[in-house]
């Protein structure tokens, strides 16, 4: 986090710098090229927050400027990287230059020069000066940047130039001029109306050129008022862009409020006049990789299924029928899903039409459903929204083939206590585990209720063993044992893999991902598929709508992680104290150089690999 990403010419792009703690920063850089990173020129000090933006000189270069240190120092330098492969230098500065910041807005608007305000000094204050700078090459072919505060200047132009001062605002160059967005103030919350802000860059210009007093119009609002609807968003941490001259995308953002809790922002934004159209649409774009692996994102793509040179074996999960509790104690010992057919779970199977859903819980009470914008929700790319619907409406629209999915959360307590079907559904209760079921009924954590239309789950596993039960419609599931997951894309400390599984509702096509072992599960009514621990899996509707019961439940006497966990997909303790102890690890070599750190740091990675195939 807290890198910069610029993007070059012919869909290059320059990743620099970022942290992954405050105490642990970044000095390498990716170029991007096509569809393959490889990394460039380190920088000489690593470093986050800080700014960079593309110059033109002999070729495209990257001029980066400020941000933090590793050990907390505040940094005041400038470095310049060259496409040619020079690497990155120092640029000299005139003697009246920007005092040393982090979290900075910086703009160039004419490939040599630009703007740079606000950010926070060494001593943790808003900056509140305002500079433009100009690049300049002289004859031996050195570079320098000459500055010029201009913030008298615009104190005296406009009233507006206290709410230009800020930390964590980003700056884009548009047909309009340069759109200031989100950030903190000094003193004060920014204003709604001030959120978004507009800088005339005709002014700018000309005061780049000599020029040191500006018309009253160099500053105006934007705002959030007006026609805008919906929660406020918390634009810090967040990143817009200029799709095009006329087009601002200000997407995410959020922050942690110490005892006043954490909130994202998950909506995505796009600024435009009021008479332009927009066809912006997310993808996921996989890429892959060179000199340093970094996801392990397949290169390729290969149907499994209805495509003929598909080589890659799916296995069928067994079909069992069980009529006592020590039958169901052995598949808990093997560790294995299957399948359980022909057991009594109530009569939901025939009653949970959509009429008697709608009549039992209520049309009028209201649900928290994953709405999608493609047939395949994505946890990583966030494809999906979170809608409250009246129950009732949500029925219509998912029969009707909406792009709806109904994961049902605490009806009392949602971000505290775990789903419970009897709790939350108290009508709904024709619905029971079989009597050979008895450890699960036991040792439940939680029982949410699944309805979902032609959408598909992503890839992800649980920590706790689970059960799912099939009241009405049919599934299709794929599932991975354990020790695939080192191939499934699944970023460290999460449990949600970025692969898209199920290619196509349509055709049911899957990817290919080698040195995996795929098996498939297809769900009937009545069916109870057992999903041990840790194996991860997908599901999709084949073709209508389907309603199911999920019970999570205890497998081990001890283990779980301590505290909250609503989901029962929290991590053991174990993995989460042994990651808090990695990062230890990492830090004591940080005193070593780079290619001695990263020897010993391989050598425990073979140690612990080696370890865990005993």
């Amino acid at each position: 986090m807290c890198h910069t990403a610029t993007g070059l010419s012919n869909g290059k792009c320059l990743i620099v710098g970022g942290r992954t703690s405050p105490a642990k920063g970044f000095d390498d850089c990716w170029l991007r090229e096509g569809k393959q990173w490889r990394q460039t020129q380190s920088l000489p000090t690593s470093r986050f927050r800080h700014n960079a933006v593309k110059v033109i000189l002999d070729s495209e270069c990257v001029l980066v400027y400020g941000g933090k240190a590793s050990d907390g120092t505040v940094l005041g330098d400038w470095l310049i990287w060259n496409s040619n492969g020079d690497g990155w230098a120092k640029v000299e500065t005139s003697e009246a230059s920007p005092k040393p910041r982090f979290g900075a807005s910086m703009i160039n608007v004419d490939n040599t020069s630009g703007l740079v305000f606000g950010g926070i000094g060494q001593d943790g204050t808003i900056l509140e000066d305002f500079w433009t700078w100009k690049l300049n090459q002289r004859s031996d072919g050195s570079l320098v940047l000459d500055f010029t505060d201009q913030a008298r200047y615009l104190r005296e132009a406009s009233p507006l130039v206290k709410f230009v001062h800020r930390f964590g605002a980003t700056v884009n160059v548009t047909s309009w001029g340069v759109v200031i967005v989100g950030g903190i103030i000094p003193d004060q919350i920014i204003p709604l109306d001030k959120e978004i802000m507009l800088l005339d860059s005709t002014e700018m210009l000309k005061s780049l050129n000599g020029r040191s007093s500006w018309s009253s119009t160099i500053l105006s609002t934007i705002g959030l008022g007006g026609g805008f609807r919906g929660p406020r968003p918390l634009l810090t941490g967040h990143v817009s862009y200029a799709i095009n001259p006329h087009q601002v995308l200000i997407l995410g953002g959020g922050a942690v409020c110490f005892s006043f809790g954490t909130h994202w922002t998950e909506g995505t934004w796009v600024l435009k006049r009021a008479d332009s159209a927009i066809e912006n649409e997310w993808t996921l774009v996989s890429e892959s990789m060179q000199a340093k692996q970094l996801i392990t994102q397949p290169e390729s793509s290969t149907p499994l299924r209805g495509v003929s040179e598909a080589v890659q074996e799916i296995v069928s999960i067994p079909r069992v029928r069980i009529e006592h509790a020590a039958q169901f104690q052995q598949i808990l010992a093997d560790g294995k899903p299957v399948i359980i057919e022909g057991s009594d779970i109530g009569p939901c199977t025939d009653l949970w039409t959509k009429e008697y859903l709608a009549n039992a819980v209520g049309r009028d009470r209201e649900v928290v459903v994953h709405e999608a914008k493609s047939a395949n929700m994505s946890f990583q790319a966030k494809n999906f929204a979170y809608t409250a619907k009246s129950f009732g409406t949500f029925l219509d629209e998912v029969y009707a083939g909406g792009r709806l999915y109904l994961r049902s959360i605490s009806a009392e307590q949602p971000t505290k206590l775990p789903a419970s079907l009897a709790a939350d559904f108290p009508n709904l209760n024709d619905f029971h585990l079989p009597e050979s079921l008895a450890i699960v009924t036991e040792n439940a954590h939680s029982s949410p209720l699944r309805i979902s239309g032609p959408v598909t789950l992503w890839l992800h596993y649980d920590v706790m063993a689970n059960v799912l039960c099939q009241i009405r419609g049919e599934k299709r599931l794929i599932l991975f044992p354990p020790q695939d997951v080192q191939h499934l894309s699944v970023p460290a400390g999460a449990s949600s893999s970025t692969i898209n599984i199920f290619q196509s509702c349509d055709d049911g096509s899957i990817t290919s991902i080698p040195q995996t072992s795929p098996q498939e599960a297809l769900l009937t009514q009545g069916d109870i598929l057992f999903i041990p621990p840790l194996w991860l899996h997908t599901a999709s509707p084949t073709g209508q709508v389907s309603v199911a019961v999920n019970v999570f439940f205890r497998n081990l006497s001890k283990g779980y992680a301590a505290g909250r966990d609503v989901y029962g997909n929290r991590d053991l303790q174990a993995y989460e104290k042994a990651r808090a102890d990695l990062q230890k690890i990492e830090r004591s070599f940080d005193e070593l150089p780079t290619d001695m750190a990263r020897f010993y740091l391989s050598r425990l990675a073979q140690e612990l690999k080696e370890m865990a195939e005993k």
